[in-house]
């Protein structure tokens, strides 16, 4: 049984969650590969796409290109972009200068696992072309969407980029019905809107996310503080994103909330990304530059109190896996995985409304109960849930099945 694993990026936290399932599989025994368009070069059994087939420009593509004129399908979709606001966080077309379809690795594969592909494969072609089964987990409502990737954006530019939207979304609708299609959703939240799009007649299951436990695990908060330089006797609250400025992510509605919150000197806020520029930070925040690697990612999480995570809209968002085991709660709203997987009292608490009140209310009650969070529990809850066995024996039998 031969996997490969298609992804735009094995970085980002679609493409790492990706590379985590793909090295679970690997370690299990599996024939797993990786073939993604932009590659680090750390993930196992990986392969660039663009080192063995480049795109190759006609004479009259290189004249045109010379007078400045968009050649390649990525160049003519961002000249349509430009007619539009940029009111959103990605918009991405169905058609890309790849033909992935050609790759060795997709046509020795018995199974093709889709993952996060905007840019990378060209729908009409590769759609048409596979005759195999496609196991695709939705890390995002791009595959469902037409080139919005969550609902926000659609909805807050539908004056602006409405038809184009309903143009994209027909032309995908018209790929789909006749193909083999697995969807999996990292969360029962995705699975609802799975079901009211035009992926609604696929066969489709839940199947969370996994991430290293060897990796991520309880350690020293004392230990971790110091090698951050954090203030040893004081409470940390978390944020990490890999762009703060990013609107879904919520950290305006963050920066907002402290304006209500009453926390004293005992409290700092440490707030991970970049991009920080344009936002009234609270004075109490310390800032960190987005941090790469795991382990030090690890340290600083057992070195908060609380993981604060106020996306507007999210999936199953790695940073949170990553936080509960470490055994440090979460504070979140009720959208997307958090509100599957955040139990009131045991490893964190979910705010009532998507709102900056809301939110300090909620990391005022977090902060009261702080001494009850049993972190041995919450990293045992977060094993049974989110462990790479958990997660590659469910796709082993999603594999078998359709085989």
């Amino acid at each position: 049984m031969k996997i490969v694993h298609i992804s735009t990026s094995d970085k980002g936290g679609a493409g790492i969650a990706a590379a985590r399932l793909h090295k679970a599989l690997l370690c299990d025994g599996v024939d797993s590969s990786f073939l993604s368009l932009f590659n680090s070069g750390d993930t196992e059994a990986s392969s660039s796409f663009t080192n063995t087939h480049k795109i190759k420009l006609s004479f009259l593509q290189k004249l045109k290109r010379k007078f400045g004129l968009p050649i390649t399908i990525a160049e003519k979709n961002s000249e349509i972009l430009k007619a539009y606001p940029n009111s959103y966080e990605i918009f991405s077309f169905p058609h890309s200068d790849y033909k992935v379809e050609d790759h060795p690795l997709v046509q020795d594969a018995d199974i093709i696992h889709l993952h996060w592909v905007s840019g990378f494969i060209n729908y009409p072609s590769f759609f048409r072309s596979i005759k195999k089964p496609i196991v695709w987990t939705l890390h995002d409502m791009n595959p469902f969407l037409g080139g919005f990737h969550y609902l926000g954006d659609e909805v807050r530019n539908e004056q602006t980029m409405g038809e184009l939207e309903k143009s994209l979304i027909q032309e995908k609708e018209n790929i789909y019905p006749f193909k083999n299609l697995y969807i999996i959703t990292p969360s029962q939240w995705m699975q609802h809107q799975v079901a009211k799009s035009i992926l609604k007649d696929k066969k489709q299951q839940t199947i969370y996310n996994s991430l290293d436990l060897s990796v991520f695990k309880i350690q020293s908060s004392v230990l971790a503080r110091k090698i951050f330089n954090l203030p040893e006797q004081k409470k940390i609250l978390l944020f990490v994103s890999q762009d703060r400025m990013n609107y879904r992510k919520g950290f305006d509605i963050l920066c907002e909330s402290f304006k209500n919150l009453q926390l004293g000197d005992d409290v700092v806020l440490v707030s991970v990304g970049s991009n920080n520029s344009k936002l009234n930070i609270p004075e109490s925040c310390i800032n960190i530059d987005t941090i790469n690697e795991e382990k030090q990612m690890s340290l600083l999480y057992c070195a908060a109190d609380i993981f604060i995570l106020p996306s507007r809209e999210d999936n199953l968002p790695n940073v949170m896996l990553e936080s509960l085991a470490c055994g440090t709660p979460v504070i979140s709203f009720s959208n997307g995985g958090m509100c599957e997987v955040i139990n009131n009292g045991f490893n964190g608490f979910i705010a009532e409304e998507c709102n900056a009140n809301s939110l300090s209310l909620t990391i005022t009650l977090g902060l009261q109960n702080i001494n009850n969070f049993n972190r041995k529990e919450i990293r045992f809850d977060a094993e049974r849930r989110f462990s790479p066995e958990v997660q590659i024996n469910a796709y082993i039998n999603v594999y078998k099945k359709l085989l």
